[in-house]
């Protein structure tokens, strides 16, 4: 696909018979603002439902739409996955008074409650007995794992307990000794403890205890292999200890202690870490937030082992970082960070468009005291959604995210010529792909706040203008339609160009001050861009052509102008130094050029 970002885009104000060609061929911006604007470039305006991404356009993404699933009293943690075996997600979460099941009973909109036990902080689903179905793990006082012995989440078996752990902050269960059965594991703020417990030799529900490693105020807790070796290591936030730290499996059983590995050591009272391949390179990078510091990052495991970390701040302005989850929310196929700022009220995701770039998501800024977030497809339309619990308002809430439309629409700005214009024809460079489809409109006005109706949809081929829109006009705009088959495709369109002649234009060419050809650097070294000042006596063509220190042309481009001083910018050259030559009428300017960016 070629590049967006390749051109240069350049609106003429001329005299009366001059032509003028307009292009746009980046849609990278994100929406912008309806117009007028004197050139388009990366402005645009556009429905909801249209998700603009680098060099393609898909229709798959609305505005979020939350859903109520029910109350409990202060929820402090929730887990989403099939308890009851009918093919849809359920939802768990533990509260002050019990542990709360509430059984999807269609497509996310119905919802039934059941009491499971008494009151718990912490509560995950994971299959601990490995019959195929989901089992609940918690913790209040004491670590519980409860099996699901039929299936169908209505009898529950306690299955492994720990001893009494004062603070109960996080659960989680894996293979820890490498036997081929699970271990129960947990964090607790009041003993500063990692802990696990392995199934007890006499057949009882109590687990034997094992300490994996001391924190001050351990937050989380998640089984995870961190150094690539096999086995299940120990990643967790310790609040108070302002670190986020992983405790090494030696695979020595039954073990006294995990050595202890830094993850960072300066983060002002973290109070989540979540690990997962987030650069596609086959190791664990962390996740992690931070309530007092208002940060939402990212660590990446430079060494595949744990040994050495790069920090990746996304965020340090998210006030009281709750939470993190770990999952691919727009079905892209790479990892995404959702978050949860607990004194904003607010629900978001950081996209992942390559590690080095994200770009944040806003779910919703009206969920009071949000603590415990998790990622599931409620709704069975093979896109994930967003579950949350507030604490505050004791509210269960999860969001659509991303849904299938068949359908969308990109608008751009409306273009200002400046006086009024006869619109001559427009030119699409487009792909179709297998399933997709894309029309065009066009509309035109003299008042850009009524731009009036739009034209009939036309394919978009080369096509004239004459009496599809008003001549005589300042203001014009197009529309396209997409429609695909595909949920993960759409047609691509690689740039427009729309020519019009002016009617009403300024008359440069009889009244130009300008007796002689000049051109020059507008500035040396230049920012960004490099923008080159023209003056020429009489209007005609001016040749531009830019070349390397070994010679070579860069980029070379003509244009017709008016008579009079210009100013012209292009975008399309990178940071170097460049020899400039300007051609017009048989003359040619020569000089240097140092392009910054």
């Amino acid at each position: 696909m070629r590049s967006f970002f390749c051109k240069v885009f350049l609106i003429l104000i001329v005299s009366k018979g001059y032509c003028i060609t307009v292009t746009q061929s980046n849609w990278s911006g994100g929406p912008g603002v309806t117009g007028p604007v004197p050139q388009w470039t990366d402005t645009y305006c556009t429905s909801s439902q249209m998700y603009t991404g680098a060099g393609y356009l898909l229709t798959n993404s609305l505005e979020p739409v939350g859903h109520q699933i029910g109350w409990g009293s202060e929820p402090g943690m929730v887990d989403a996955g099939d308890i009851d075996n009918d093919g849809d997600i359920d939802v768990v979460v533990a509260d002050q008074y019990d542990i709360l099941i509430f059984r999807n009973m269609g497509q996310g909109l119905v919802w039934t409650e059941e009491d499971f036990s008494l009151g718990s902080r912490t509560v995950k689903l994971i299959d601990y007995d490995d019959d195929g179905y989901l089992d609940i793990i918690s913790g209040a006082g004491r670590f519980k794992c409860h099996t699901n012995t039929d299936g169908s989440g209505t009898q529950w078996n306690l299955e492994i307990e720990s001893t009494y752990q004062n603070g109960t902050t996080d659960c989680d269960a894996a293979d820890l000794d490498g036997d081929g059965d699970m271990d129960l594991m947990g964090s607790s703020g009041g003993y500063y403890n990692f802990s696990w417990w392995e199934d007890s030799d006499d057949g009882s529900s109590l687990g034997i205890l094992h300490d994996i490693n001391s924190l001050n105020s351990p937050q989380s807790i998640q089984a995870v292999d961190m150094d690539g070796d096999g086995d299940y290591d120990a990643l967790g936030a310790s609040l108070h200890g302002d670190k986020i730290i992983w405790c090494e499996n030696l695979n020595v059983a039954p073990g006294p202690h995990w050595p202890m590995h830094f993850v960072v050591t300066e983060l002002d009272d973290p109070s989540d870490a979540f690990a997962s391949d987030l650069d596609g390179d086959g190791d664990m990078d962390v996740v992690g937030s931070a309530r007092s510091s208002d940060v939402v990052g990212w660590w990446e495991n430079v060494d595949g082992q744990g040994n050495t970390w790069e920090e990746h701040l996304l965020s340090n302005t998210f006030d009281g970082a709750w939470d993190v989850y770990v999952d691919d929310i727009d079905n892209d196929g790479d990892m995404d960070i959702i978050s949860v700022s607990y004194f904003d009220a607010e629900v978001a995701f950081w996209e992942n468009r390559g590690t080095e770039e994200w770009m944040k998501h806003t779910i919703t800024t009206d969920f009071e005291k949000p603590t415990s977030v998790c990622v599931s497809d409620i709704n069975g339309d093979g896109f994930n959604d967003v579950i949350c619990v507030s604490k505050v308002s004791d509210s269960i809430f999860w969001w659509s995210i991303l849904e299938y439309s068949p359908s969308g629409f990109l608008e751009s700005s409306i273009l200002d010529s400046e006086g009024e214009s006869n619109w001559i024809s427009f030119c699409v460079d487009h792909t179709l792909l297998q399933g997709t489809s894309i029309f065009v409109q066009f509309r035109s006005s003299n008042d850009w706040q009524n731009m009036g109706e739009w034209s009939e949809l036309l394919l978009p081929s080369d096509t004239t203008l004459c009496g599809i829109v008003q001549d005589s006009t300042r203001f014009f705009q197009y529309r396209f339609t997409f429609e695909s088959v595909n949920q993960l495709k759409s047609a691509l369109v690689h740039d427009i160009s729309v020519t019009y002649e002016s009617i009403t234009g300024i008359e440069q060419q009889s009244q130009s001050s300008v007796s002689a050809f000049r051109a020059s650097p507008a500035n040396n070294p230049s920012d960004g861009f490099l923008s080159i000042d023209v003056s020429i006596p009489v209007g005609d063509l001016l040749d531009i052509s830019i070349f390397d220190l070994y010679g070579r042309t860069v980029h070379e481009e003509q244009f017709s102008q008016p008579a009079g001083s210009h100013s012209l910018v292009i975008q399309s050259i990178f940071s170097g130094y460049y020899i400039c030559r300007v051609d017009y009428r048989g003359e040619s300017i020569f000089f240097p050029t140092v392009v910054l960016r």
